[in-house]
């Protein structure tokens, strides 16, 4: 594992100082910016510095004009620490330093702790219950009070809803800034004084308003109108529940259907998933755009839906650490879970055909893609994964967030790889990568394929030039070749020949890429 030196640079005399903290293990490539933090004054610098297992955050203080620095605190737990999501501040210090505000997952969820940085000492636990933060976004040492957006907080309500709340350093409840029942994007001026509000749901148009640090409304500064999306058909997608396939968990998605869905008759069912440990998928908001394009392959004449299964964030922690390490490629976990969410669908909804399951993802969707197909075929017929990875220990950065480390849990490695696997493959199966993939070499799939061929099993392959990771998502004709496939197979139709697909934009691509947080 590559590591790193921390330095500070001068920028006026060019100085270089090497700053006296544990080395920091690249898990990615590069320095992730959460785990830096400076003061207000900029007299001190925090860095979080985690064990080469994961499991142990340490953070310390360093004094930029020495380079020395003192360990304020340690949070330990017995599985590696799952950030989330990766952008989000970890901690924060308060004002000049003399506290520090940390995020943990100590109790089963994250929430908020006050340290003295003086003596390291757990000064409060600031936050707790059945819900998650989402963001630390502030501190505003004047005021002593910490801002922050969670989810799952306010009962009654979708806890994939991303809600904003203050609460004091020295102690009460969270006082919620954002009333309504939508899913709250928050941008916190520079002052901490006002904030930036776009909300929305699937069905409600965004609205903008400009806010007080108290949550006051200020103005209404833009209401989205809808209409000339519904004019052209527009159809809301539906959130869901389901039960996971553990009998307890309940399970949330995003469901979408075409419009006018009465003329179709039966709808074969796709799974768009994409399942990696970091994130969630199920759009929240409006429109419902991302999720592999699932809005705009669902006018075809399928009913797409989009499940956050366990393993995923915002759960519980039982239900979060079902993945993980040898349990992350077991078939009792996520193939079942998606399983079950297609029987319980069908069940709900008497014009969704569950003899006809399609299953497509791109990247960890890629990757789930295939084991499901090989795990559930009975519930799987066709597939289309893009950008797989067939067998995560080849993959670019570390898995051991997820797996553990392959000293100690080498079976974790052995159960997760889908090569293994080829043979129990019995539908039709799509897969496509691009020759300048940087993320999951397009490796993965001639082996895959290779695999496949030595277990007597026909499929078909797609290898794209000049694409990389993200733009092979964004490609038109992979969008093209997609449909077809299960208008194809699916359907029993033959695909227009004369239909162009243009790239879509950048941020539907990331969505599909898995980058990104829980929209």
């Amino acid at each position: 594992m590559p590591t790193a030196t921390l330095v500070l640079i001068d920028r006026l005399t060019r100085t270089v100082r090497e700053l006296q903290v544990p080395p920091l293990f690249l898990l990615y490539g590069a320095l992730e910016d959460n785990k830096v933090v400076w003061t207000d004054d900029g007299r001190y610098l925090f860095v979080g510095v985690e064990s080469r297992d994961l499991n142990t955050l340490t953070v310390c203080r360093v004094d930029p004009q020495t380079g020395v620095s003192h360990k304020v605190l340690v949070d330990r737990n017995d599985k590696p620490l799952r950030p989330f999501p990766w952008t989000s501040k970890i901690f924060l210090p308060v004002g000049c330093g003399g506290q520090i505000v940390l995020v943990s997952e100590r109790d089963g969820r994250a929430h908020l702790y006050l340290y003295d940085v003086a003596s390291g000492k757990l000064v409060q636990q600031l936050t707790s219950g059945a819900w998650s933060i989402v963001d630390l976004t502030a501190v505003d040492a004047r005021e002593r009070a910490v801002f922050f957006s969670a989810a799952g907080r306010e009962p009654g309500r979708d806890p994939y809803l991303r809600h904003f709340y203050r609460i004091s350093l020295d102690g009460g409840q969270p006082i919620l800034l954002t009333p309504e029942d939508a899913d709250h994007e928050v941008h916190l001026s520079p002052r901490v004084d006002a904030f930036v509000d776009v909300y929305s749901t699937l069905s409600q148009a965004p609205t903008v308003v400009l806010r007080e640090s108290t949550g006051a409304l200020r103005s209404e500064l833009w209401r989205t109108r809808p209409n000339p999306l519904v004019e052209r058909g527009w159809v809301a997608p539906e959130r869901f529940c389901v039960t996971a396939a553990d009998g307890r968990t309940v399970l949330h998605g995003t469901l979408y259907l075409p419009s006018g869905k009465e003329g179709f008759g039966q709808l074969p069912i796709i799974d768009s998933i994409y399942g990696g440990p970091h994130r969630c998928y199920a759009p929240v908001r409006f429109p419902g755009e991302g999720a592999g394009g699932a809005m705009a392959l669902a006018q075809l004449g399928f009913a797409v839906f989009v499940l956050d299964a366990r393993g995923t964030p915002l759960l519980d922690r039982g239900a979060r650490d079902a993945t993980w390490g040898p349990n992350f490629g077991s078939a009792d976990v996520v193939a079942a879970d998606h399983a079950a969410a297609v029987k319980q669908l069908a069940a709900k909804y008497n014009f969704l055909d569950p003899e006809r399951v399609g299953i497509y993802g791109h990247s960890w969707g890629g990757y789930y893609t295939v084991r499901l197909m090989a795990q559930r075929p009975d519930v799987f017929k066709v597939g289309v994964a893009s950008a797989q990875s067939s067998d995560n220990y080849m993959y670019f950065f570390s898995n051991d967030r997820w797996y553990g480390l392959p000293s100690k849990f080498p079976e974790s490695y052995q159960a997760q790889s889908n090569l293994p696997l080829a043979g129990q493959i019995k539908g039709h199966l799509l897969m496509v990568a691009g020759d300048a993939d940087d993320a999951v070499h397009p490796l993965n799939t001639i082996l895959m394929a290779g695999a496949l061929a030595k277990a007597d099993r026909n499929f078909d392959m797609l290898i794209l030039p000049d694409l990389n990771h993200s733009t092979t998502a964004s490609d038109g004709y992979v969008t093209k070749r997609t449909w077809d496939y299960f208008v194809e197979h699916l359907l029993g139709a033959e695909p227009p020949r004369d239909v162009r697909v243009p790239d879509i934009g950048n941020e539907a691509a990331d969505a599909a890429d898995g980058n990104g947080v829980c929209r």
